[in-house]
């Protein structure tokens, strides 16, 4: 099996872990944060509040974490490089 199958087999699964996970509202954030930036530019970006922010990315890790601790099929590697490619990627930061 070549890397870029494996590659496209685990975004599929994380794809779809995420989806299943977190809110719209909490995938965007996330996407917003793990492109470096702070809260407050994050709320101007998304129309909302720095602490509507803060309580997205909180249940967001929240989430994220409970999901790894049920599902032994995806490991936060995979999410790096999954979230790492949708960074790369797209300035769209919606479901």
């Amino acid at each position: 099996v070549s890397d870029r199958m494996v590659e496209a087999e685990d975004y599929e699964v994380c794809n779809k872990f995420v989806e299943g996970a977190l809110s719209g509202v909490e995938f965007e954030a996330v996407l917003h944060y793990l492109s470096g930036k702070s809260y407050d530019e994050i709320a101007v970006s998304m129309g909302r509040s720095a602490k509507s922010v803060d309580n997205a990315l909180q249940r967001a890790k929240n989430a994220i974490r409970a999901g790894l601790k049920k599902r032994k099929d995806i490991t936060l590697n995979m999410l790096r490089h999954y979230f790492h490619e949708l960074i790369s990627t797209s300035d769209d930061y919606k479901i």
